[in-house]
């Protein structure tokens, strides 16, 4: 596969990078979907959280399988700081 290189400064702008940096950082459709994904969990709530993992992963989730209680995210938390 070959990939063009563009390059761009200040003192000589090129419209290809220009064009680049002005488009969306997401696509519309996956904006739309996070937002619909968003407003479900907020009417529904868990049983929204678990009709999306089994649309957008294929998992079947169950409670209380998959609730963290009180005092067992500890250990998760330090595994992944930053989630």
């Amino acid at each position: 596969m070959c990939v063009k290189l563009e390059s761009w400064s200040v003192k000589k702008p090129n419209a290809v990078v220009d064009a680049f940096l002005a488009r969306s950082a997401f696509a519309p459709e996956a904006e739309k979907a996070a937002a619909e994904v968003l407003d479900d969990i907020r009417r529904r709530g868990d049983a929204a959280v678990l009709a999306a993992a089994k649309r957008f992963d294929g998992a079947t989730l169950k409670f209380p399988s998959c609730v963290f209680r009180k005092g067992k995210s500890r250990p998760l938390r330090k595994r992944f700081p930053h989630a």
